[in-house]
């Protein structure tokens, strides 16, 4: 099932909304549990949403940037013959 963009961008929003009115307009406790539990889905919506769309994000400035070209590292390495027995 597919959304229009701007309903699926505003869903989690009047979720989070809907839920805050159940909570606040409370006659019962299902109505508060309800609520909470709306207010809670919300939230991981809009979470998972925004750690996905900052991993898409990276990945894509990863990808433009060029390799680095690491060089070899010139050391001098001193040999001890002596102790060796040579």
């Amino acid at each position: 099932m597919w959304l229009p963009t701007p309903l699926y961008e505003t869903l989690p929003y009047s979720v989070v909304v809907i839920g805050s009115a159940c909570i606040v307009g409370a006659i019962n406790a299902l109505m508060v549990a309800s609520g909470v539990l709306l207010v809670l889905c919300g939230g991981v919506i809009l979470k998972r949403r925004h750690d996905y769309r900052a991993a898409n994000r990276l990945i894509e400035i990863q990808r433009a940037r060029p390799p680095v070209r690491r060089r070899r590292s010139r050391r001098v390495v001193q040999l001890d013959l002596e102790a060796d027995g040579l």
